[in-house]
């Protein structure tokens, strides 16, 4: 089973990564820990799982790469550039705000589960 974690969180990474492990022996996770890194996995795999924090930093960090601000929707960029390519990957988010905004409709993270598919919008944001 092929999953992608998409979390810039190293304590919540190795804790989500070490569940999975344990509950699906057969796994195999990448991990990425920005927007665009995400997106540049998901051009060359397709994932049984895409796992996605919702907060995460537009790039990856890295010497001379200019500060990595953090887009407070950024996990919705990722989930909208796979729509937006036709990907049926399936996605489970992962945050800590009490509700997401999709295409302007409120959605509550605890209720968000009763929910099976969003219709997105056609636009990429990457």
């Amino acid at each position: 089973m092929n999953i992608l974690l998409v979390e810039d969180d190293e304590f919540k990474e190795e804790r989500i990564v070490n569940f999975i492990c344990e509950k699906i022996t057969s796994a195999n996770v990448d991990i990425s820990r920005s927007v665009y890194s995400a997106i540049q996995f998901t051009k060359s795999q397709i994932y049984d799982f895409v796992i996605l924090d919702m907060a995460l930093p537009g790039h990856d960090i890295s010497v001379g790469s200019g500060p990595a601000s953090s887009l407070p929707a950024g996990g919705l960029h990722v989930a909208l550039e796979l729509d937006f390519a036709g990907r049926k990957d399936k996605i489970v988010v992962v945050t800590q705000y009490p509700d997401i905004e999709v295409d302007g409709e409120l959605i509550e993270t605890l209720s968000a589960v009763s929910y099976t598919h969003l219709t997105l919008p056609t636009t990429p944001y990457v």
